[in-house]
C-alpha cells in the first residue's frame, strides 16, 4: 500500500500527492471530489483531506477559491455550491455578503441587509425596510413603543406618548398619553401604565405630573386638570403639590386657599388652625407671631389690638390695684396739681419740690418748661412750698427778687421810701419826691396836706374838693409837696348845678338822654309797666340810667355761646369759646395799641371784664371790646345770629353805660379798659397803666361830660380824660383796696348829704371829685 506497480517494474512507485494507492494497485486513485491529497504515499482515499474553507477541490487538489456570493466551509468540489449545508456551506447567507474565497461571510453594515442569499459584495446590502429593523443584519419587525423608518433602527416614542403597535414605520403611531396618566419614559407601550399621583394633575400628553397650584390640594390619583385640585380650607395651608391640607401651626394664620402659613400680625394672636388672626383684647398685648395674648404688666396699659405694652404717660404713676389695664385712664393715675410722677412704675405721686410749681401731670421734680414739664420754677415775687400747684404771692408791702423760693420768709419788706401795692412783686416802687412811706408799706403818704398819692406815677395830687395855686397864682393839678386848699364854689342860689359843680342855666338832666346807652333808652321805651326813665340826681350830680336785665340783651343760650377773653401766662390775650378751646391768641407785645400789665400767673388764665371809656363816660362791655373783634375777626363757628329778637349776636359786644363806680369784679382778676376820643364804639383802643389823659405841655385836659351810673353789675367807671389815640388799659383789682375805697366813698357821700350847702363846696362837685379820685386809685392799681 501507498505504492502502485504499473506493470513490469522492479520497484513500486510511491503514490503521488492527490492520490491514494491501495496495496497491489497498478495505478494511483485520485482523491474523491471535495478532497485533496495533502501528502504523498496515501494508502486509501479516506486519507485524503477535506477541501479547505473558501476553496473547492477536484482531481485530488485544491482547484481554486470559491466564487463570490458563496461561502465554502469545507469539502466543496464546486466553486458555487447551489444549496446550503451546514458542513459544506453554500450561497452566502441573508444579511451577509461573501467575496471570492472568503473565509467567513461579512455582515452587512447596521441598518442594511440582503433580502436574497448569495450576496457577493457590500453593494448587495440594502437598507432595512420601513417598519422593521436589522439588529443582526437580519430584518425584524419594529417593536411596540418604537417606530422604524426605512433603514433606521428603532426610534422610541418620546415621553408623554405611547405606541402599542408592532412594525410601526413613523412617529405618527406615537399617541399622546391619556389625561390622568403619565408616560414618564420613552418607548411606553401603554397609556395606562402610570396613574397621575395625588397632589398633582396630568393633562393629555403628560410626561410628568403637574403639581396642584399653591393653595389647592388633591388626595386621589388620576387628576386630569388643575380644576381637579380643591381649594385649601381655612385654618390650613397647601403648598404646591399638596395631597392633604396641612394644619396651620400656632402663631400663624391661614386664610382659605393659602399656600403658606402667615405670621400672626402685631396686635393679634393665633392659637393654631385659624383662618384669621384674633384681635388682642384690651388689657393684653400681642407682639408679632403670638399664639396667645399676654397680660399687660404694671406700669403699662394696653388698649385693644396692642402689639406692645404702652408705658403710663409721663407725669403719672401706675394703679397697683388694677388687674386688667385696658387704658391709660384705668391703669395709670395722672399726678394731680401739686405733685409729679417720675416713674411710670411708681405707685404714688410725689409732692412738688419746694420752689417749683407742678400743674398736674408734671414729669420731673424740677419742672422748668410748662409745655414739656407741665410745671415751672417759682417766679420772682412768689414763694412755693412743697406741693405747690400755683405760686403764692408775697403779700403787698413786700417783694421777692429771686426765683425758686419756697416759703414766705423770702418775702422782703419794702424799705422806707418805697411801697408795693399788690402781692407777687419782684421789686418795690419808689414813693416819689413828694411822698414818704415806712417800711413794708402798701402805699405812700403825701407830704402836702389834702393830697392823695397816685401809685401809678408816684405823684401827689389834690384830693377831690381841693385845689392848689402855684406861686404865680395859676391853678396847678400836678405833683407837689405843697398843701391843697378846699375849693369854694359860687352859690348857685336857685340855679341848677351840673356834674362839674358849675352853675347851669339849663336843666342838667337834659344831657341824660345822650349819656345813657341806646339799649337802655330803648328798654325804657319798651317797658310795659312804665315808670322807667333816665333821670338826673341833683344831689349827687349823676345821670341815673335804668338797669337793663341781662336776659333782655342776651339770654341763657346767648350767654352760653358768647366768647370769653382771658389773659394767659406770658402776656397773651386769648379768645375762648365756651363750646371748646382757645380759638384765637395774640401776644400783647405785638399790639402797638396795648399798654399796661398783662401778667397772669394762673395756669388756666385770668378772666377779663371789658369796659369801654369815652367822653360820655364808662360803658360796660359784655363780650369782646370792639377793637379786639377787629383784631381777631369773627372766630370760625361763632354764632352771629340772635337766639331771640332781643338778643344781640353771640360775638358782637354788648355795650352798656357802666354802673356806679364802686366795686370790683368777683369773677375776674383783671379788667380791660378800651378808650377813644369820640365815643365811637367801633374805634376803641388800648391804654397802659395810669390815667386816661393826654399831656399837653404841663397841663392836662379833662372831659366834662356828665358822670353816668347804672344800678347794674359791678364795673368801676368815671369820666375819662381825653386821648389822642385809641388803646386798652389792663387794670388789676385787689379786693381789699377796692372795698376800702368803696367804704370811703359811701361814708363821704353820707357825710356830704348832711353838710350845709355853703360849707366849702356843694355836694355835687364834692361827690364828683371823690368819684374821680377813686377812679384814679382804682386805675393805678393796675
Amino acid at each position: 500500500a501507498s505504492y502502485y506497480c504499473p506493470g513490469n517494474v522492479t520497484y513500486p512507485i510511491p503514490c503521488p500527492v492527490g492520490y491514494a494507492c491501495f496495496g497491489g494497485a497498478s495505478a494511483p486513485t485520485v482523491c474523491p471530489a471535495g478532497t485533496y491529497g495533502a501528502v504523498s504515499l496515501l494508502s486509501a482515499p479516506t486519507q485524503c483531506s477535506q477541501c479547505t474553507t473558501g476553496k473547492y477541490c477536484t482531481g485530488g487538489v485544491i482547484a481554486a477559491n470559491c466564487d463570490a456570493g458563496f461561502y465554502c466551509i469545507s469539502g466543496n468540489s464546486l466553486p458555487n455550491p447551489p444549496t446550503w449545508t451546514n458542513d459544506h456551506g453554500g450561497p452566502c447567507p441573508l444579511g451577509y455578503y461573501c467575496l471570492a474565497g472568503t473565509l467567513s461571510p461579512k455582515a452587512c453594515s447596521n441598518g442594511t441587509t440582503t433580502y436574497v442569499a448569495g450576496g457577493a459584495a457590500a453593494t448587495d446590502c440594502q437598507p432595512c425596510n420601513a417598519g422593521s429593523w436589522c439588529p443582526q443584519n437580519l430584518p425584524i419587525s419594529c417593536p411596540a413603543g418604537y417606530y422604524c423608518p426605512i433603514g433606521v433602527g428603532p426610534i422610541p416614542c418620546g415621553v408623554g406618548t405611547y405606541s402599542s403597535s408592532v412594525g410601526a414605520s413613523s412617529s405618527s403611531t406615537c399617541l399622546p398619553c391619556t389625561p390622568g396618566y403619565i408616560c414618564n419614559s420613552t418607548a411606553t407601550t401603554s397609556a395606562l401604565s402610570y396613574s397621575c399621583p395625588p397632589g398633582n394633575y396630568c393633562p393629555a400628553g403628560s410626561s410628568y405630573p403637574l403639581a396642584c397650584p399653591a393653595g389647592t390640594f388633591r388626595s386621589a390619583v388620576g387628576g386630569a386638570a388643575a380644576s381637579d385640585c380643591i381649594d385649601c380650607t381655612g385654618g390650613s395651608y397647601c403648598p404646591g403639590g399638596t395631597s392633604s391640607p396641612i394644619a396651620c401651626p400656632p402663631a400663624y394664620y391661614c386664610p382659605i386657599r393659602t399656600s403658606k402659613a402667615n405670621p400672626c400680625l402685631p396686635g393679634y394672636y393665633c392659637p393654631g388652625s385659624r383662618a384669621a388672626p384674633i384681635s388682642c383684647p384690651a388689657g393684653y398685648y400681642c407682639p408679632s407671631n403670638s399664639s396667645a395674648y399676654n397680660l399687660c404688666t404694671t406700669g403699662h396699659y394696653c388698649v385693644a389690638q396692642s402689639a406692645e405694652e404702652t408705658l403710663c404717660p409721663a407725669g403719672s404713676v401706675t394703679r397697683s390695684s388694677v388687674t386688667l389695664r385696658v387704658s391709660a385712664e384705668v391703669a395709670c393715675q395722672v399726678c394731680p396739681p401739686g405733685t409729679y410722677g417720675l416713674d411710670a412704675f411708681g405707685v404714688s405721686c410725689r409732692q412738688c419740690t419746694p420752689g417749683y410749681v407742678c400743674l398736674g401731670s408734671t414729669v420731673t421734680p424740677y419742672p422748668r418748661n410748662i409745655t414739656t414739664d407741665n410745671g415751672y420754677e417759682c417766679p420772682a415775687g412768689y414763694y412755693c412750698p412743697s406741693g405747690s400747684y400755683i405760686p403764692l404771692p408775697c403779700p403787698a408791702g413786700t417783694y421777692n427778687p429771686d426765683i425758686r423760693k419756697d416759703n414766705a420768709t423770702h418775702c422782703i419788706a419794702c424799705p422806707a421810701g418805697s411801697f408795693s401795692d399788690r402781692g407777687g412783686q419782684s421789686a418795690c416802687k419808689p414813693c416819689g419826691a413828694s411822698a414818704w412811706s415806712i417800711i413794708q408799706s402798701t402805699t405812700c403818704n403825701c407830704n402836702g396836706t389834702n393830697r392823695a398819692y397816685q401809685p401809678s406815677d408816684g405823684s401827689c395830687r389834690c384830693k377831690p374838693g381841693y385845689e392848689y395855686y402855684d406861686p404865680f397864682n395859676k391853678l396847678f393839678d400836678g405833683d407837689s409837696y405843697e398843701p391843697c386848699q378846699p375849693i369854694v364854689y359860687k352859690d348857685c342860689s336857685a340855679a341848677a348845678r351840673d356834674a362839674s359843680g358849675s352853675c347851669s342855666s339849663s336843666d342838667p338832666s337834659s344831657s341824660c338822654s345822650n349819656a345813657c346807652s341806646a339799649a337802655q333808652i330803648e328798654y325804657v321805651s319798651l317797658s310795659p309797666t312804665g315808670g322807667l326813665s333816665t333821670t338826673y340826681d341833683s344831689a349827687r350830680g349823676f345821670c341815673v340810667c335804668p338797669a337793663v336785665p341781662i336776659n333782655v340783651l342776651c339770654d341763657a343760650s346767648c350767654r352760653a355761646a358768647a366768647p370769653e377773653t382771658r389773659f394767659q401766662q406770658g402776656g397773651v390775650i386769648s379768645v375762648v369759646m365756651p363750646t371748646g378751646g382757645t380759638i384765637s391768641s395774640i401776644k400783647t407785645a405785638s399790639l402797638s395799641q396795648f399798654f399796661g400789665d398783662s401778667d397772669c400767673s394762673r395756669p388756666d388764665g385770668c378772666q377779663m371784664i371789658s369796659v369801654l371809656s369815652g367822653d360820655s363816660g364808662q360803658k360796660a362791655v359784655y363780650g369782646l371790646l370792639p377793637l379786639l373783634v377787629a383784631i381777631f375777626g369773627t372766630p370760625p363757628g361763632a354764632n352771629t345770629t340772635s337766639s331771640t329778637t332781643t338778643n344781640t349776636s353771640h360775638f358782637d359786644p354788648i355795650v352798656m353805660q357802666a354802673p356806679e363806680p364802686v366795686t370790683e369784679s368777683r369773677y375776674a382778676r383783671r379788667i380791660l379798659f378800651g378808650f377813644n376820643d369820640n365815643d365811637d364804639e367801633d374805634n376803641d383802643s388800648m391804654l397802659s397803666n395810669g390815667y386816661f389823659s393826654k399831656k399837653s405841655g404841663t397841663s392836662s385836659s379833662r372831659a366834662r361830660s356828665p358822670f353816668v351810673t347804672s344800678r347794674t353789675s359791678s364795673f368801676s367807671s368815671a369820666s375819662p380824660r381825653s386821648s389822642s389815640s385809641n388803646g386798652f388799659l389792663s387794670a388789676y383789682f385787689p379786693s381789699r383796696v377796692a372795698e376800702k375805697q368803696h367804704s370811703q366813698h359811701q361814708h363821704t357821700q353820707q357825710t356830704q348829704q348832711h353838710q350845709d350847702q355853703e360849707y366849702k363846696l356843694h355836694r355835687n362837685p364834692e361827690h364828683s371829685r371823690i368819684v374821680n379820685e377813686f377812679r384814679r386809685n382804682m386805675m393805678i392799681a393796675a
